[in-house]
């Protein structure tokens, strides 16, 4: 019986899957690990793009020890694409986390992230943390008042 019980609570907090509903509105459906450069340049047309020397820029790009492309929006987007796929992306949107704890909150798993810090969301609702899979990798998703982040965390 005590067995049954255990794998029921494992399987009650695998974490929800990284997809299209998890994404916010402001990320104009920027998705990470599959949103490449394009994707970027066609949500925000007027996107400043920073790339390594070894990928053909003029610049030291890295992101977690890796050369990346890092770009900037006007509207305060801005992100980090590795081996040609978006990894990390910041949306500045002041109003971000209503939207987050109304959409992650109450999803299962949602607060099964690696690491010991504090998730779900803040006593004010002002933050809050979550994480979702993405096949073998997690993506973090956090809000504050600035704005949402989003990046791509391994499991290890």
């Amino acid at each position: 019986m005590a067995l049954v019980l255990m794998v029921a609570a494992c399987h009650g907090s695998s974490r929800p899957t990284y997809d299209d509903k998890l994404i916010a509105p402001e990320a104009k459906g920027l998705k990470l690990g599959t949103a490449t450069l394009a994707d970027v340049q066609k949500a925000f047309p007027d996107v400043t793009v920073d790339k390594d020397k070894s990928l053909g820029g003029d610049k030291i790009v890295e992101y977690n020890d890796k050369k990346a492309i890092a770009f900037d929006a006007p509207n305060g987007t801005s992100g980090h694409i590795v081996d040609g796929v978006l990894v990390n992306l910041h949306v500045h949107e002041p109003n971000a986390c209503s939207w987050l704890i109304k959409t992650m909150d109450g999803l299962d798993g949602s607060r099964s992230c690696p690491g010991n810090r504090k998730t779900g969301k803040s006593r004010d609702n002002a933050t809050a943390y979550y994480c979702a899979s993405l096949g073998d990798r997690v993506v973090a998703i956090e809000c504050d008042h600035d704005g949402y982040d989003y990046h791509i965390m391994s499991i290890r």
